[in-house]
């Protein structure tokens, strides 16, 4: 029918037939909502945000203490846990963390992931990072946290001490 309204040539026509209309109308939604969802994807690095970018965590927050976790003594070759935790906000999820063993020393760094959004919650998240330990040589021995610390958002390193016997 609306074929032949063409061909015929005579009344409404193609173009102002209602049929024509309410097609128009809906191809006009669709193609402001696909101009919408394209502008948001790329204008806040797509639907779910960016890639979360690892960076070392903060471990001295605005005057919060500063928790870390650390036996007096342990044992020869036993394996141990330390812990450090670590601040942030609604753009922040609790990342990894790297241990450099050496022969009676150890250095322990935490990372949080950011988001990377533009708009964050106001809240304040803290992580707790955990990493087993191990010394081989008895005596004293340091374990070396590497953080950062806000507000002069700085890197910092806090030492402690322990017994391996």
């Amino acid at each position: 029918m609306l074929g032949r309204l063409l061909s015929e040539g005579g009344g409404v026509g193609w173009v102002g037939h209602p049929l024509w209309e309410k097609k128009r109308t809906i191809m006009s939604i669709r193609f402001l909502s696909l101009f919408v969802g394209v502008f948001l994807f790329v204008a806040c690095d797509g639907i779910l945000g960016p890639e979360d970018k690892s960076r070392v965590g903060t471990i001295s927050f605005f005057g919060d203490p500063v928790v870390i976790e650390v036996p007096d003594t342990v044992q020869t070759g036993v394996s141990f846990e330390v812990s450090v935790r670590t601040y942030g906000n609604g753009c922040y999820s609790m990342g990894g963390t790297t241990v450099q063993l050496h022969s009676r020393s150890a250095d322990v760094t935490p990372f949080d992931l950011y988001s990377g959004a533009g708009i964050c919650d106001d809240i304040l998240k803290t992580f707790t990072h955990k990493a087993a330990l191990s010394f081989d040589e008895p005596g004293m021995a340091q374990i070396r946290f590497h953080g950062k610390q806000m507000p002069e958002d700085s890197l910092i390193t806090l030492v402690r001490e322990l017994v391996v016997r």
